[in-house]
């Protein structure tokens, strides 16, 4: 996408695909609790067959390649390497990376989490459960739909602090919220909704920072991304069934995970900011060389 969009376009068109993103979260947990109650739990694996078969279909028949003029060679091990390499110790990549990695990746922690909370400890049914996920993909709607109103009069990466601090608030209220008082459907639903809200506000710039800063391998890192992303997901996921409570894991990994993308963002921040006053002092050397001493 970094090849067909750039700036302030590409954000509204990040925002935009989240907002179609969105419907999906949004609707499968719904879907599949109707469908456990009335069909049994085979019928959802059936439902992710047809899902699957339709998607590759529309893959193969109506999606076309971006790329005008497609290089073979960067799919040699060196260079699939070499690529990486540049990203990985990129600043411009590597924190939005990791704060994209650390929020979306906190949403699927949270799926890993959330079933043996609502269902087990508060007493929701599976179709109640279903219907109670609205609330955390309707908040990251909302969000995405209120950003692009905003991104009319505000710039783009002067959201992403509100966003951190939305976020940072929801986390908070899980590390201490979950530890003080038995788990309630708001008392979890509610710091949820706010955290998907806050990330509406993040994503869409700090991905297309990301990929903008890279755009001659666009291909290698918007796939790096998704590894962060999926990662994240892992990892949370991972450490949660090791610690085997699911309500403590909600109120530590979660808190965590902000934690951890607030300090990339403004770590990444700093480096750059310290870099391009590095490359401005050689240039101010470069054209203005010091006067030879008598």
């Amino acid at each position: 996408m970094a090849r067909l969009y750039t700036g302030d376009p590409s954000i509204r068109i990040m925002n935009m695909i989240g907002v179609l993103l969105a419907t999906g979260p949004a609707l499968s947990p719904t879907l599949g609790g109707i469908a456990l109650d009335l069909l049994g739990w085979q019928a959802i694996f059936v439902f992710m067959v047809i899902y699957g078969v339709a998607l590759v279909g529309v893959l193969v028949i109506l999606t076309t390649e971006t790329l005008a003029h497609p290089d073979p060679s960067r799919l040699r091990p060196r260079e699939l390497a070499r690529n990486y390499g540049r990203l990985f110790v990129g600043p411009a990549f590597l924190g939005p990376s990791i704060v994209f990695g650390c929020t979306a990746g906190g949403l699927y922690t949270m799926a890993t989490l959330l079933p043996f909370i609502m269902i087990d400890v508060v007493g929701l049914t599976p179709t109640q459960f279903g219907f109670s996920m609205i609330m955390q993909s309707g908040a990251y709607l909302i969000g995405a739909i209120i950003m692009r109103n905003l991104l009319r009069r505000i710039e783009a990466h002067r959201l992403v602090p509100l966003g951190l601090l939305l976020i940072a608030g929801s986390g908070l209220m899980l590390a201490v919220g979950l530890r003080i008082a038995e788990p309630s459907f708001f008392s979890v639903m509610g710091p949820i909704a706010i955290f998907a809200f806050g990330i509406a506000f993040i994503s869409p710039s700090l991905q297309t920072a990301a990929l903008a800063s890279y755009a001659d391998i666009a291909g290698s890192a918007a796939a790096l991304m998704g590894f962060f992303q999926m990662g994240g997901g892992f990892l949370g996921s991972a450490v949660s069934a090791w610690i085997g409570r699911p309500v403590f894991a909600l109120a530590t990994i979660i808190p965590t995970m902000i934690l951890i993308a607030i300090l990339a963002y403004y770590a990444s921040r700093a480096l750059m900011a310290r870099r391009l006053k590095m490359l401005d002092s050689i240039a101010d050397r470069i054209i203005e060389p010091p006067a030879p001493a008598e």
